[in-house]
């Protein structure tokens, strides 16, 4: 746990575990937390008698500085304001988001899931060809940052033009 929670960057999650109470004899849903250092692929879990608040998180995480990726479940927001932590999304939520889009603004979900399809392949380019962490990471800041950053002001400009509850503000909202 204190490998992982040293390193920069980490991905988080928390998943649904049926637990049994032995004197009603029925099974609640609780949470169980997994924490994933991305460099090295250590991980850990954590259970906190079922929670999945705010306040597990920032417990269970404290010490922690550097890159936080989640599925963006506001929990995770107890880190919004922390100058050394820097919350980072899911990509595959993102594109599920603008595939939910898809039917209400469809030239714009084209436009991000195209871009997302863009960032895939270059992931899919460095793991062929089996990069280093500092290989992959040079080919990131050359293909992919250029994409985001487009993506970004494109989605930064449209946002003020839908409804924030729409799938299409929810959609630029996550991202």
């Amino acid at each position: 746990k204190n490998s992982i929670l040293q390193s920069d960057y980490i991905q988080v999650d928390e998943t649904t575990l049926p637990v049994i109470n032995k004197e009603s004899h029925t099974a609640r849903k609780e949470y169980l937390w997994m924490v994933r250092s991305v460099g090295d692929h250590q991980v850990f879990f954590h259970y906190d008698n079922g929670s999945r608040s705010g306040e597990t998180a920032e417990k269970l995480l404290k010490p922690f500085k550097g890159y936080l990726q989640s599925d963006g479940y506001p929990g995770y927001n107890v880190f919004k304001d922390k100058a050394e932590v820097c919350l980072v999304a899911c990509l595959s939520h993102i594109r599920r988001s603008f595939e939910r889009a898809l039917n209400e603004h469809k030239a714009l979900a084209e436009y991000a899931l195209g871009e997302i399809q863009h960032l895939y392949r270059i992931e899919r380019m460095a793991d062929e060809k089996e990069m280093t962490d500092a290989e992959r990471k040079a080919l990131r800041e050359k293909l992919a940052v250029p994409i985001l950053n487009s993506l970004e002001q494109r989605m930064e400009k449209t946002y003020p033009t839908v409804l924030p509850k729409s799938e299409t503000g929810k959609a630029i909202a996550y991202g």
